[in-house]
């Protein structure tokens, strides 16, 4: 209803599909949420027990009760599930989970604790269908390969170029940024370690300071369709050495704010 709060029943059936190699789909609810809820490792690459497993929450809305991370990923540490987010690399990662279907919503004002933290996510993992107005930061993503992320809409409805929605770090290879929106953001999308044979495609660069910043060596990456206008500083800015990186189609806008660039790159040496 909204009110009571769910953040333990979220985590018991989560704990369950996990465990029993099933997926969930919700009806379109409304669930308060007070606490963090971990997704276990899904790390079984036997013929048996090797199956996808997806959370689709029904485009429900997370009612934040607290201004708390909404999903972070995990591990078992002696039967007792921690959160493995800015651990070391693990490499009993999850395979083929898929996160999908819902809405974050605040009664506690302008979320700025990240909504979601993952981490050593790899081959058949998705992130999907998830929209949220109200938070600072949408997504931490760290060390993940073989990764989808679709159709997750980070804008903010207040206006002004206000923090950093999506942000990876460490390591991502072979991943899929598609229909991503993060606007009146400072900074849209951060990578800030190696990024490797990825694609950044119909990606909203709108209402922000600075679209799309890469701190580290980037190699072989395709930014196709995207979509740029009302850029205050930069669209795309190169503070590393790139490797083959491909500019294709798109739309772009800087009719208002003449003063701004589409690239800045740092020249090789």
């Amino acid at each position: 209803d909204g009110v009571a709060d769910d953040s333990e029943a979220i985590q018991k059936i989560v704990e369950f599909a996990i465990k029993n190699k099933i997926s969930i789909e919700s009806n379109s609810l409304k669930y308060a949420i007070s606490k963090t809820i971990i997704i276990p490792n899904n790390f079984n690459n036997t013929f048996l027990n090797d199956r996808k497993i997806t959370l689709d929450f029904g485009e429900s809305d997370f009612i934040m009760t607290q201004d708390v991370t909404l999903f972070t990923s995990g591990y078992y540490d002696n039967g007792v599930l921690k959160t493995n987010y800015d651990t070391p690399k693990m490499f009993a990662n999850s395979f083929q989970v898929v996160l999908s279907g819902f809405t974050i919503s605040s009664r506690v004002g302008y979320l700025t604790a990240t909504m979601l933290k993952i981490q050593d996510w790899h081959q058949g993992c998705e992130i999907k269908n998830i929209a949220s107005h109200v938070c600072r930061t949408m997504l931490e993503s760290n060390n993940n390969f073989y990764t989808k992320f679709t159709k997750i809409d980070a804008s903010y409805s207040e206006g002004g170029f206000i923090g950093t929605r999506f942000i990876f770090k460490n390591e991502h290879n072979l991943c899929a940024f598609e229909r991503l929106s993060a606007t009146n953001s400072n900074i849209g999308y951060q990578f800030n370690a190696s990024l490797t044979a990825c694609t950044f495609r119909q990606n909203s660069l709108e209402g922000m300071n600075i679209g799309a910043q890469f701190n580290s060596a980037v190699y072989d990456l395709a930014i196709a369709d995207c979509y740029e206008e009302n850029i205050g500083n930069v669209a795309y800015q190169f503070n590393d050495y790139t490797f083959s990186v491909k500019f294709i189609g798109g739309y772009c806008n800087f009719i208002e704010h003449p003063e701004a660039h589409f690239l800045e790159y740092k020249p090789s040496p």
